[in-house]
């Protein structure tokens, strides 16, 4: 059976417009909402709102978090309800999630454990603007916890850890001439190639981190070369991602695949390697006694295939698991919803995992 309180406070979080850098009102309606709860202390930094229950002898703490941005609207900035099917910007991606916390907040009143919820903006925007970071930098007890659960839109199947990440940018060197005398220069696209084809050709591995199959992968993803159509490019640049499992830290995944692309360039003539950006993978951690309790409720479980906040948690040592309402692949689509049965299911098993 539906739960109609469930769908209609998510239906009034979708109807809170609230894109990236533009969360003030539906930080102040969670702030707001829980405030009415004597057995949460609820406190608000900058747009990032954390309540929490601290309940007389429990020890271990277990964090919900989820973020209140969404993408830019597409024709589907106000919700509506059909065939079992909740639509609207942010039904998936994330605010069936946030329903979810909020009532969860409200009803665990003595949980089995201490419960801290952290609502943070800014998470589809560039990483450095991230709610979860702001609050890393700025005092690591915010995040301090013994086990985590975002509740990104995974289909209701605990989706443990998640790939890391390394962008690349991969400089081909060669040399001027006009483009009728090629013989004069040398062509850094045609050059290019090799480095195309040794990421094309990359081997795909399938590490088990955690009793769980991770896959590693390379994909070159923007091309740039060339100035002028009668000129034979000195230049060629690509923009490459590769995704690593969490059997590899930071440091271990760039020394790797910087080796890789070294087979397929030549420094000699001044062919060069830049990462851009990293960021870190996150173990799994299934095996966690309380992570494990939500396990044994909802039976399934499968590796996060892609980077998730995960990752600020396993910063910190602490296991963590996606677990939350929505399929991801609808997220950012016009067509965006959330079933009323994943809503339901969801919050039944963390209910459960959590109550006492």
């Amino acid at each position: 059976m539906a739960d109609i309180k469930l769908i209609k406070l998510t239906e009034q979080l979708i109807d809170i417009p609230s894109v990236s850098f533009s969360e003030g009102r539906i930080a102040d309606f969670i702030f707001e909402f829980l405030s009415e709860c004597s057995h949460l202390k609820v406190q608000r930094i900058g747009n990032c709102i954390i309540a929490e229950n601290i309940v007389d002898g429990r020890e271990a703490t277990v964090c919900l978090a989820g973020h209140i941005d969404t993408v830019p609207p597409n024709n589907n900035d106000k919700s509506h309800y059909s065939d079992q099917k909740l639509y609207g910007l942010g039904a998936t991606d994330m605010k069936g999630g946030i329903a979810v916390m909020l009532k969860l907040a409200v009803n665990l009143v003595k949980p089995h454990f201490n419960l801290k919820f952290i609502f943070y903006p800014c998470e589809e925007v560039d990483n450095k603007h991230n709610g979860l970071r702001q609050l890393y930098e700025a005092d690591l007890n915010y995040l301090s916890c013994d086990s985590a659960i975002l509740l990104e839109p995974t289909n209701g199947i605990i989706e443990a850890g998640c790939q890391g990440v390394v962008k690349l940018k991969i400089l081909v060197k060669g040399k001027r001439s006009h483009s009728a005398r090629p013989w004069m220069g040398l062509n850094a696209i045609h050059r290019s190639y090799k480095v195309i084809q040794g990421i094309a050709d990359f081997k795909e591995m399938r590490p088990i981190v955690d009793s769980l199959e991770f896959r590693e992968t390379f994909q070159a993803v923007l091309v740039s070369g060339g100035i002028a159509t009668n000129v034979v490019p000195d230049e060629s640049v690509i923009t490459a991602s590769y995704r690593f499992a969490p059997n590899k830290n930071s440091d271990e995944a760039v020394e790797y695949i910087k080796n890789y692309l070294g087979l397929f360039i030549e420094s000699s003539l001044g062919d060069k390697i830049e990462v851009l950006d990293v960021s870190d993978a996150a173990y799994p951690g299934i095996s966690n006694p309380i992570l494990n309790r939500i396990v044994s409720i909802t039976k399934e479980v499968r590796p996060k295939l892609g980077w998730t906040d995960v990752a600020f948690f396993s910063k910190l040592n602490v296991p963590a698991i996606n677990f939350g309402p929505g399929d991801s692949s609808l997220a950012h689509s016009e067509d965006e919803y959330v079933t009323d049965v994943q809503l339901c299911n969801v919050y039944d098993s963390l209910f459960k995992s959590l109550e006492n």
